[in-house]
């Protein structure tokens, strides 16, 4: 392929992923420079599902800088912040020889055409770069990571859950350790506004006795009960309203692959809407999938038995130790 001069392209660029490196990869493979559009906080907000939990333009910029220096990208590389789909590709007196887009981002190429030709420019050639896919065969994307699917090479987290999964010695020594923030029950709602959650996840029933009294703000989208505290039958039954209910089956020691499922289906639900699952058996696992399953920048929360209660603030570094967590364990009888 002939080398270009001087070609661009453009992104959110969040949670810079294999999809955006085989972009840039083939940007600067095929031009001496090339211009980045990355898109402002405003036109994430516009566009972009998720955008709450979108990491702002100076995070973004900073990685995306990083990212360019270690490929030794940087020299050869403009960035500029893009408020619309076009930015400077429609100016007259920029010289762009291409753009260089994917399947996904096809559209907003052909709309930078039909703005340049309204400008009286000529029509770019478009380079088109294969879409890299993840684990089931979907588009990698920025949106699937803050919604807590895949992370950013494309694992794909339900696929952990394939099987059932059956509890080890060394998962039981994990779990008597905080997998978070450890704090008193009356210090939660102080603790738990700092952490500005995303969405806010239960798991426990005593946990969840806290959280109804919790101020609107802190509500949490999903509560995950069994009708036990410390293994022992309670009367205490969540009396908030629910938006649905779930009712399914998972043993003490277990998180079945149904059990798995549906915390998947409750943390999926629209933000506004609240869920309680109700679990015949025991719910105590099922914080593994909750936060393997929550959207990036969520609050699972889960008691630590004589200590108080545990926040975690999901992030793809959490998501990695679950990860680790649920391979480790039995996936066998």
């Amino acid at each position: 392929m002939k080398k270009n001069r001087f070609a661009c392209t453009g992104g959110t660029f969040d949670r810079l992923h294999s999809g955006h490196s085989a972009l840039l990869k083939k940007a600067f493979a095929i031009s001496d420079k090339v211009l980045i559009g990355l898109t402002s906080d405003a036109m994430v907000k516009r566009t972009k599902q998720f955008f709450e939990n979108a990491k702002p333009y100076a995070q973004r910029r900073k990685e995306l800088v990083a990212f360019l220096d270690k490929h030794g990208w940087l020299s050869r590389a403009k960035i500029v912040v893009l408020n619309d789909v076009s930015g400077p590709t429609v100016e007259k007196g920029n010289k762009f020889d291409c753009i260089v887009t994917s399947r996904k981002t096809l559209a907003g190429a052909r709309e930078i055409n039909r703005r340049r030709r309204k400008n009286g420019l000529k029509p770019l050639p478009t380079v088109m770069v294969r879409i890299v896919e993840s684990e089931d065969a979907r588009a990698i994307s920025s949106t699937r990571v803050r919604r807590g699917q895949i992370d950013r090479a494309g694992r794909v987290y339900e696929m952990a859950f394939a099987k059932a999964l059956y509890t080890t010695p060394e998962v039981i020594r994990f779990f008597k350790k905080p997998f978070g923030k450890l704090v008193h029950s009356n210090k939660a709602f102080s603790e738990l506004s700092k952490l500005k959650p995303f969405k806010i996840i239960i798991v426990g029933d005593e946990t969840a006795m806290v959280f109804e009294n919790a101020p609107p703000h802190l509500k949490p989208s999903v509560v995950t009960v069994d009708g036990k505290i410390n293994r022992r039958k309670t009367s205490f039954s969540p009396q908030n309203h629910f938006d649905k209910v779930f009712r399914i089956a998972n043993k003490h020691g277990t998180i079945a692959k149904h059990a798995a499922r549906v915390m998947e289906k409750a943390v999926e639900m629209k933000n506004h809407d609240r869920v309680l699952v109700h679990i015949k058996g025991e719910e105590d696992l099922l914080t593994l999938p909750a936060v393997l399953f929550a959207p990036l920048d969520s609050v699972v929360c889960y008691g630590q038995p004589g200590k108080g209660m545990v926040l975690v603030k999901v992030t793809e570094e959490k998501k990695r130790q679950a990860l680790a967590i649920a391979s480790r364990m039995n996936e066998s009888n």
